[in-house]
């Protein structure tokens, strides 16, 4: 019996401890998926107060940090110094740094018809230069319209 009794404390005590694992990994999933919905403050310096301040990673491109976008980022610079559309600077950003709001579990970028209208301004002036439009920014990745009440479409023109 006693044998018996201490062969049971043991399996006892396995379970237990399986129980305590499996609880702690599915408590870790459960802090993960909180991680993942956290919205962080927008430190890339050209897309700070363009109407939203947060953001979230990964972003439309794949990028997992910030640091990663901003390097991207800096390529278009002399293209938004050009100033071939008003609305370039704000797209990119939506695009590499997007929109996070804490009600919505995805990141939110720019709508295709923003895309569209930037790509028409924009490519012909990345050709006259030797630049094909980005694949990366295909318009067709974009929705047509973002017309969740926490999206707002950044410039005109």
């Amino acid at each position: 019996m006693v044998g018996g009794g201490g062969g049971g404390g043991a399996a006892g005590r396995a379970r237990l401890l399986a129980v305590l694992l499996a609880g702690l990994l599915g408590g870790a999933r459960g802090f993960g998926d909180e991680e993942e919905r956290r919205c962080d403050a927008i430190r890339i310096a050209m897309c700070q107060n363009l109407g939203y301040n947060v953001t979230k990673m990964p972003n439309l491109v794949g990028h997992e940090l910030q640091a990663d976008a901003e390097l991207q980022l800096t390529t278009f610079t002399p293209l938004i110094q050009y100033g071939c559309s008003s609305q370039l600077q704000f797209f990119l950003c939506s695009v590499y740094v997007p929109m996070c709001t804490e009600k919505i579990n995805i990141p939110i970028g720019p709508c295709g018809g923003m895309c569209l209208s930037v790509k028409r301004r924009c490519e012909p002036v990345l050709k006259e230069f030797g630049f094909a439009w980005p694949d990366s920014l295909n318009c067709s990745k974009f929705p047509p319209q973002n017309d969740h009440p926490h999206v707002h479409g950044g410039p005109r023109g």
